[in-house]
């Protein structure tokens, strides 16, 4: 992952992800539409997206969804059209152990305590304290 992503999971609230649900299959179209799928790096991760940029990978062994945001492209349509995704399927977002709600705010408000927001905010003063 670069630095200057944000990484979080999508979770059910309860239950498990079925990925073969329709409206599940269905949802990932307004994905694919931003995120095209790329070859991914595993046979089991579907990836839309690219690796180093904006990106959802879906691993059908583990079951888990996980997304990176590339601080420096994200757009708001880009995530509203998460967020979309999100509302529809009923997932939550866990960062850093938290859930939180598929909403602007929430990914707001992680993108305020990333590590990723700190280093594109002050790279050198970033690096200083990682190295201390």
């Amino acid at each position: 992952m670069a630095v200057w992503q944000v990484s979080f999971f999508l979770v059910k609230d309860k239950g498990v992800i079925d990925f073969t649900y329709s409206a599940f299959v269905t949802s990932l179209k307004s994905i694919e539409s931003v995120f095209p799928e790329e070859k991914s790096w595993c046979k089991t991760i579907k990836q839309y997206g690219e690796l180093d940029s904006t990106c959802l990978e879906i691993d059908t062994e583990d079951g888990s969804i996980s997304v990176r945001i590339d601080l420096r492209s994200i757009t708001k349509e880009e995530l509203q059209i998460l967020c979309d995704f999100i509302k529809e399927n009923h997932f939550l977002i866990k960062y850093n152990e938290a859930i939180y709600e598929g909403s602007i705010d929430s990914f707001l408000e992680i993108f305020r305590v990333s590590d990723a927001n700190r280093f594109l905010s002050a790279p050198v003063a970033y690096f200083e304290e990682i190295c201390e």
